[in-house]
């Protein structure tokens, strides 16, 4: 949990919405497989929650990755399912253990 309250020290990109429903953050972590992670929050996935939807071993590799979910994101090309990639050991447990980790997209209007 060394990570927790930090953010700012962490953070390679984010942005949000301006009615604050959609959110594309990326972050470094230590908890993870790999050290950097994009999540992705969006009202048709996930009941508005977070996604963790793909990890990196660079952060060049973050940065390109951060800018690819964007601009999906902001051109609303939004893929049938998000999944979360289980960057994190406790998602990787999750996963084993048969929790949802897959969240298809829902129409919001």
């Amino acid at each position: 949990m060394g990570t927790v309250g930090n953010y700012k020290d962490r953070k390679i990109g984010r942005w949000d919405s301006e009615d604050g429903l959609k959110t594309v953050s990326t972050c470094s972590v230590s908890d993870g497989r790999e050290p950097f992670e994009t999540a992705v929050q969006h009202p048709a996935y996930n009941n508005g929650k977070m996604v963790i939807v793909e990890c990196y071993s660079t952060k060049k590799d973050a940065i390109k990755g951060h800018n690819r979910w964007l601009k999906l994101v902001l051109k609303s090309i939004l893929p049938n399912t998000l999944v979360d990639c289980q960057n994190s050991k406790i998602s990787q447990m999750c996963g084993t253990c048969g929790c949802q980790m897959s969240f298809k997209r829902e129409d919001t209007t």
